[in-house]
């Protein structure tokens, strides 16, 4: 067929091919406009059903190459619109790029249905936008999301390596400046761009380090928890409406004292350092910025965002445990804006805060991680908490469940606890929660699996490798167990950590090697 105007075309195929067209778009012209677009369309041509002849329509003068193919399938694949109901009109279609596309790009088992047509009105091939295929290694982040730090620092995101910085090299902080200052500074430009170039930024290594290791970063993660938002980012400009999630660590108040903590995440840490070490905290500095918190200006600013978020995280300190968190839940209920939020916290396990299920209720999503790095005894001396109080709590949690909650127990894999992976995975299994998820510590740096030294890597590989097959694979211990492999320490820096264990010990009245005994065998070691 030769058709000049969409509507011949249009017709042609609802009288012909009896199709009933749902919406359709010029290709030549959708190419050249700004990723997004596809993607809000399909959005609002989306059915919870089609009907066998629903078509959605695209067309073009020109044969699609194999990209604007692949685009086409991921636009189709995020909505969830079949292939099936994607036609595409164009000259001289080729079978073997469709189903090319659809092998490697989709788990549909369709491919697209297609119509040859011949235009007599030809145009040039248009200029595609080159980022309707973005790079492998891009990450959502630096456009959607920011994190606040505990003293007021930001992030674009929680496991990036540095402040974002001004010109000057002094950080920003949500105590001097703005959202839009921070959003729209010239770090931020510079990263997203190093981004678009398909690079690997140096202070990115956390999530190029999992990955590297066939674990899954949070990098990969992020698409999953914006969902088609992610999608529907402009990136192609800086635009604070790309702004879409938040990462707000509420302080550093906290009830417990985790061995691998800092003073910027517990205030009991930040006291212990100053009575004990030969520590350079200054505490009033500390408790100054960590009490943005309480700056009823900062939340007011935070609400001038509430129109766009569609995820916010919650960590401390313990965030159950900081009033601000439920005044904002407030607001965002007030604003009726909960359908849309997905709201994710870092607990752990000390409160179980029954008086907040009523507002949960009304938000899209509420997903909460605790941190459970070990079980019983091992607990109790590594996060500082009582562990039949936490276990009572985390029990009181799934008895509560909500249908749109997810209860997750989010390890911090290190030296203290590598050891025992097994036993949290026994404990997790006679649970239900929804997921198990390891962490990785890298800081401090002497508590990291990488620093294990020979005789302690292969006791921890032994015990790693009784673990079952399928337990290796279901919960990425062998993503683990590869990283231990490929990295070992020199004894400095494990009497490093056996020194900071004794004088804890010695401060907290504990004895890590009755409650380790295993790997404390080798830590302690002439000590």
């Amino acid at each position: 067929m030769t058709t000049t105007l969409s509507d011949d075309l249009l017709f042609h195929l609802e009288s012909q091919y009896k199709y009933q067209i749902i919406g359709s778009v010029d290709l030549d012209w959708l190419v050249t406009q700004p990723r997004n677009t596809l993607f809000k369309l399909f959005r609002k041509w989306h059915k919870a059903v089609y009907e066998p002849h629903d078509r959605i329509v695209l067309y073009s003068r020109h044969t699609p190459s194999q990209e604007i193919l692949t685009y086409i399938q991921q636009c189709g694949s995020q909505v969830d619109i079949s292939n099936f109901f994607i036609l595409i009109c164009s000259p001289k279609i080729n079978i073997k790029d469709l189903d090319h596309v659809r092998i490697n790009y989709s788990t549909d088992e369709s491919i697209f249905s297609t119509v040859d047509i011949n235009f007599s009105d030809q145009i040039p091939m248009p200029d595609v936008n080159p980022f309707l295929r973005l790079p492998d290694n891009f990450c959502f982040a630096p456009w959607a999301h920011l994190e606040i730090s505990s003293l007021g620092e930001f992030k674009p995101c929680c496991v990036y390596k540095e402040s974002v910085k001004k010109s000057d090299g002094i950080p920003y902080n949500i105590n001097v400046d703005t959202i839009s200052e921070i959003y729209n500074s010239k770090y931020l430009q510079n990263l997203r761009q190093e981004f678009l170039n398909g690079n690997q930024p140096v202070n990115c290594s956390h999530c190029w380090l999992i990955e590297r290791h066939n674990g899954t970063s949070y990098r990969q993660r992020i698409p999953a928890y914006l969902g088609l938002e992610a999608q529907c980012l402009q990136i192609e400009h800086d635009s604070i409406g790309n702004l879409i999630s938040l990462d707000i660590k509420l302080g550093n108040l906290c009830n417990f004292k985790c061995r691998i903590c800092a003073p910027v995440n517990s205030s009991r840490i930040a006291e212990e350092r100053l009575a004990h070490f030969n520590s350079s905290i200054d505490l009033k500095t500390l408790n100054k910025n960590g009490r943005w918190v309480e700056n009823q200006n900062i939340w007011k600013m935070l609400e001038t965002l509430g129109d766009q978020l569609i995820n916010i995280d919650f960590y401390g300190g313990e965030p159950f445990l900081i009033k601000q968190h439920d005044t904002f839940l407030d607001f965002l209920i007030l604003k009726q804006q909960t359908h849309k939020i997905r709201l994710h916290y870092n607990s752990n396990g000390s409160v179980y805060p029954k008086h907040l299920l009523d507002k949960w209720r009304q938000f899209r999503k509420i997903d909460i991680a605790f941190s459970i790095d070990n079980i019983g005894k091992k607990f109790e001396l590594e996060r500082g908490g009582d562990w039949n109080m936490v276990e009572n709590n985390l029990d009181n949690f799934l008895k509560s469940k909500l249908s749109n909650m997810t209860l997750s127990i989010f390890p911090t894999v290190n030296i203290q606890n590598v050891y025992y992976i097994d036993q949290i995975i026994e404990w997790f299994e006679t649970k239900s929660f929804d997921t198990l998820i390891f962490n990785l510590l890298e800081q401090p740096s002497f508590l990291s699996i990488m620093a294990m030294t020979q005789p302690l890597s292969e006791l921890v590989l032994d015990k790693l490798n009784q673990i079952p097959q399928d337990k290796l694979i279901k919960y990425s211990i062998d993503s683990i167990i590869k990283l231990i492999k490929q990295h070992q320490s020199s004894s400095n820096t494990i009497d490093q950590l056996a020194n900071y264990m004794l004088k804890l010990d010695d401060i907290r009245k504990q004895k890590f090697n009755e409650s380790h005994p295993e790997i404390t065998n080798i830590i302690y070691k002439g000590k």
